[in-house]
């Protein structure tokens, strides 16, 4: 019983409800509007680490992905889900 406190949890959220200097698992991403291609074409994938540099309540989220940075806009990282771990 004492090892199950200790584990983490896992939650689904939206890569704009991560907040700044946290990092999360690329889950899935909603289809629509060629969207995984483009974040293909940035390294993003289903599996891969992603760190929030710049979260604001509103416009643009800047993220980390590897050695790149980049910005993505509001409603794309609406669309992409991440596994995020919170330790008990």
């Amino acid at each position: 019983m004492e090892s199950e406190k200790c584990q983490p949890k896992e939650f689904y959220l939206t890569l704009s409800s991560i907040r700044e200097g946290e990092s999360a698992i690329v889950h899935h991403v909603d289809p629509g509007m060629n969207l995984n291609s483009r974040l293909a074409e940035l390294g993003l994938y289903p599996g891969e680490r992603v760190k929030m540099v710049k979260n604001r309540s509103k416009g643009p989220v800047l993220i980390s992905v590897k050695e790149s940075t980049f910005m993505l806009g509001r409603g794309m990282a609406l669309k992409i889900y991440v596994k995020y771990q919170v330790s008990t």
